[in-house]
């Protein structure tokens, strides 16, 4: 049996395709610490399209930025410690976002980033979710 060349390239026109698909579905590696559940990055559109497509499965949101220019930030050390001074998570960002899943319950938010660190306290209920947003000043 002869295959054609158009059926050759067919054939590997569709593998391409399916590259992309399958690529995309590992771009974010979720990860845990304990009981909790969290993933991180955000850099170029891929990562931010998984990020949406998973972010119902977590209950605390952080963005990490400069202040004005709205600069995406990675490498931020985040920690959140709960109400009995427990430390849930301790973790450093692979992006500007953070997603994480936690016990309902009130939480402190440290991050750090380039020797600045910034508190912010959060209730994160069980059925829906909490937004934090982390800004740094501009570089000098």
């Amino acid at each position: 049996m002869l295959i054609s060349r158009a059926t050759i390239r067919v054939a590997s026109l569709c593998v391409l395709l399916s590259v992309p698909a399958f690529a995309q579905d590992t771009v974010l590696q979720p990860r845990t610490q304990g009981s909790v559940a969290y993933v991180s990055g955000g850099i170029g559109s891929q990562e931010q399209k998984a990020l949406h497509e998973v972010e119902g499965n977590y209950n605390l949101k952080l963005l990490f930025a400069r202040q004005g220019s709205g600069e995406y930030l990675t490498d931020v050390q985040v920690r959140i410690v709960n109400a009995k001074d427990a430390t849930m998570l301790d973790a450093t960002t692979e992006g500007p976002f953070m997603l994480v899943k936690l016990p309902a319950g009130a939480y402190t938010v440290t991050a750090s980033y380039e020797g600045a660190s910034q508190k912010k306290s959060a209730t994160v209920p069980a059925t829906s979710a909490t937004s934090l947003a982390f800004y740094w000043a501009t570089e000098k």
